[in-house]
Parts: C-alpha cells; structure tokens; sequence
C-alpha cells in the first residue's frame, strides 16, 4: 500500500473494522436537493480529486458526496489520528452544492440548476459592537475555513473567511451574530428552494440579549 495515498488522484479507505467507530457528517444532493448524512469512515470507497479546491467522496453504496476541499485537505481531515468520535464537513459540502447541481444537470440534459446565493446580512468588528450591513456571493467565501465561536462579543458568532472580497471593516474573514449551525441551516433550505437571495439582516442585526435570533418562520 502506498505510504502516502493522498497524493494519487483516487484514495481507498481504511476497513470498515478499524474506522467503524468514527462518523463523517456532510451533506449530499438527493432527489435535487441538499440532505445532511452520516456515515462511518469505513463505508467509504475513495475520495478523488475534482479540482484544485475540490474533490469527491464516493461510498460503498455509490453515493457521491461533492467538497469545496482540496483532495489532500479532504484525507488529512478524515483520516487523521485526532479524528476520533465525528468529523463534520458540511460547510465544506454546502459549499459545493451549486457546482455538484450543475454537474448533475448537465448530466441530465439541461435541467433547470440553482443559481449562485447573494447573502445580504449584518457584519460585526470583531473587537467592537458595531455592526454594517454587508453582501456576498457564495463564490466570495472560502468555505473550508468556516467556524462556528460561542464566545464573541454578542453571544455566538459564524467566521466566515473571504477569497478576494473585503468585508466592510477592512478585513479578510468577517464575523456576524448567528450560530454556525442556523446559518449553515437556513443555506440549505435556501438551496432547497432554489433561491438566488439569503436576507439574514433581521437574524444577524444587534440583538441586546447576546442571542442569535431564531430564523423566520416559511410558510
């Protein structure tokens, strides 16, 4: 076996034995949209690459999960020896949603695809309570570096890292009052539902009590 698998363009997995105990969390496109899964590492069959900042996790059962992770990020992030209990990748999947739906698409024969979410919501500086209203696309964000904090000025808080785009504070990773999970949540209902818009000014504004608003109830 090669001692170092992630440099080839597809990679193996570890037995289903050894990796039983270790679950991976991501999100794959079924029946046309974004579902969240879990399986254990040993059900995976490959990872390959797909890009230079993307790749594809294939399973046993021929599911393909599509990353906006480069392949060796991929591997170091699911066989690691830290990884012991989870390993959540859905930011990375989420991220790639858009691309794994056109893919599919244009498989199909020209089927209707998704178009590229503008996020328009309130960014916080990250040593102040001041707050400016901010927009972006999902292709100005660098989703493999999205993590969720508890401890921010205003309660919990998503760092959400940009490629080229500067947040309104002059800054390359912008911050904004609001669970990584909600938000992560509220990305996916709006990919389910094809919207090209996500308004998250009403969820990620000042709120006095340090706690993320709960998100809009959609009838």
């Amino acid at each position: 076996m090669n001692d170092h698998p992630h440099e080839k363009t597809v990679i193996k997995s570890l037995s289903a034995a050894r990796d039983g105990e270790v679950l991976i969390h991501a999100v794959a496109m079924q029946d046309s949209a974004p579902c969240r899964v879990s399986f254990p590492r040993g059900a995976i069959e490959h990872i390959r690459e797909t890009g230079a900042e993307a790749s594809v996790i294939r399973l046993l059962s021929g599911m393909e999960i599509a990353l906006a992770l480069p392949q060796r990020a991929a591997v170091e992030r699911i066989y690691s020896p830290r990884a012991a209990g989870d390993v959540d990748l859905t930011a990375q999947a989420v991220a790639d949603i858009a691309v794994a739906s056109a893919f599919n698409a244009q498989a199909a024969g020209g089927i209707e695809t998704p178009k590229e979410i503008r996020f328009s919501l309130f960014v916080r500086s990250r040593q102040t309570l001041n707050y400016q209203l901010f927009q972006f696309k999902e292709s100005d964000v660098h989703w493999g570096g999205v993590v969720g904090q508890t401890d921010g000025k205003n309660g919990p808080y998503t760092s959400l890292p940009l490629k080229s785009k500067i947040g309104p504070f002059g800054e390359k990773e912008i911050i904004f009052d609001m669970k990584k999970q909600l938000f992560m949540e509220l990305y996916l209902l709006a990919k389910k539902e094809r919207r090209d818009v996500l308004n998250l000014e009403e969820e990620t504004r000042y709120s006095p009590s340090g706690k993320s608003p709960k998100p809009p109830v959609r009838k």
